[in-house]
């Protein structure tokens, strides 16, 4: 193909600019429509070499916190050695699975069960499940569930951790009672406790709650001198950090 260009009227200063686009112009004429790249798009150049870039961006991540669920949260109790897991969760699209994990310092976890997502998408599901600490070798131990996809794609719940056997900061005294039972508490910041009595077949019988201050605090459990001789147990949460501390008294 011929090219017929005159340049007799084009003022000196621009020749050079006129001259780039003409060359500019020929090199892509005589390359036809061969396409960069693997893609079949029909674009040609450099929007093949962005449209690559751009699924490369956005292939899957192996992280976690990419699964779409939604209020995933985990709580738990504890009834004498047996600690009971409940945790929700929404939009299970994906999941394939729900690890339980256990942890003796909060960093490193071991999978201690699973179960298999039965929720509908968009319908908030509670699941399950159980933990025999009875011979658990640590004063605290730490939960959390993890849910995870067949690509590798994980999320996780909240950590909850619960405190096994008493501990410097916290007392209950008399130990046997009789009219009254008195709770010592250091509190780490100013909080509430949520307090649950349980009978020895774990039937809450007293559930009552205090304010606290940062430092050690002294409250009182009301109306115990009524309760019948026996083995309870005290189940104490502090909101600020939802630790967990459970005693076993008699009466």
């Amino acid at each position: 193909m011929q090219l017929f260009f005159s340049t007799d009227r084009i003022p000196a200063h621009c020749k050079g600019v006129s001259f780039l686009i003409l060359f500019i112009l020929a090199f892509f004429i005589s390359r036809g429509h061969t396409t960069v790249g693997s893609t079949t798009s029909g674009f040609t150049g450099d929007k093949c070499l962005f449209d690559n870039f751009s699924s490369y961006k956005s292939r899957p991540d192996t992280g976690g916190g990419i699964l779409p669920l939604h209020n995933f949260s985990l709580s738990v109790t504890l009834k004498e050695n047996i600690v009971q897991l409940k945790w929700l969760a929404e939009n299970e699209m994906n999941t394939e699975r729900f690890v339980i994990q256990r942890s003796t310092d909060g960093a490193n976890y071991t999978d201690i069960g699973f179960k298999n997502p039965s929720g509908p998408i968009n319908i908030l599901t509670e699941y399950n499940a159980t933990d025999d600490i009875l011979n658990f070798p640590a004063n605290i131990v730490y939960y959390r569930v993890k849910a995870e996809d067949n690509r590798a794609n994980y999320a996780y719940s909240n950590i909850v951790p619960v405190r096994l056997f008493k501990i410097s900061g916290i007392n209950l005294w008399p130990n046997p009672f009789t009219t009254d039972l008195k709770i010592s508490y250091d509190a780490p910041a100013n909080s509430s406790l949520d307090i649950h009595m349980l009978d020895n077949s774990g039937r809450v019988i007293m559930n009552t709650s205090y304010s606290v201050n940062r430092g050690m605090n002294q409250l009182s459990l009301p109306g115990v001198g009524k309760l019948p001789s026996g083995f309870y147990f005290v189940r104490i949460t502090d909101k600020s950090n939802n630790e967990i501390f459970a005693h076993k008294i008699s009466k």
